[in-house]
């Protein structure tokens, strides 16, 4: 006798009801929802059809504008009564280990201060930028070497335009808080000899 495979069998029954025309059951709709990408361009096209649109690309590079001309200051600095010197340690722990060519230079943990591995021979000046005498000091202290004014609140761009020196800006704040800044002007250098950075702050 011969043996029919199940695999055969269940070809055969599937063949068949696939097949087979059951008829509609019930009312049939055409698919008419729109997808998201199609209302989004409708959208669109209403609004740029309104002039909505244009106002709102104009109030977007004004804000841009703005926030370049004069970002967001620093808070919680002050200007400085008194010549103050305090020095800041760099190191800082390594978040991953160092590997170079399968082998662990150092790992996650060990602190590295950058000072034993790079000479810094800039120098950071840091003011408040709305301070006619502080703007003055810096523009005055650039002259004397490699230097960086870097404002804590003010227009940089502005700035750089009437005095014809660069001016930066501590975005966030994130400078002033690595060197512990407390008051204003202060002027940061590195100090080679201790590995630390340098921080002091003008009484003017």
């Amino acid at each position: 006798m011969k043996r029919i495979s199940l695999a055969a069998v269940f070809l055969c029954f599937s063949a068949t009801c696939a097949a087979k025309d059951f008829g509609k059951e019930g009312p049939t709709f055409e698919i008419t929802e729109l997808s998201a990408l199609t209302l989004i361009e409708q959208e669109l096209t209403k609004l740029e059809a309104n002039g909505t649109l244009d106002a709102m690309n104009q109030e977007f590079k004004e804000n841009v504008y703005r926030t370049a001309e004069r970002p967001p200051p620093v808070n919680g600095l002050v200007n400085a009564t008194t010549d103050q010197v305090f020095y800041v340690d760099m190191s800082r722990p390594l978040e991953a280990d160092v590997v170079v060519d399968d082998q662990v230079l150092a790992k996650a943990g060990t602190m590295v201060n950058p000072l034993k591995h790079r000479k810094i021979t800039t120098t950071l000046i840091f003011i408040d930028g709305d301070n006619p005498e502080q703007v003055d000091f810096a523009v005055s202290e650039n002259q004397k070497g490699p230097t960086k004014i870097i404002l804590t609140k003010g227009a940089p761009l502005s700035l750089s335009r009437e005095k014809g020196v660069w001016f930066y800006f501590d975005q966030g704040g994130s400078l002033s808080s690595r060197f512990n800044l407390r008051a204003l002007p202060s002027v940061v250098t590195a100090d080679m000899e201790r590995l630390l950075m340098k921080v002091t702050e003008v009484a003017l």
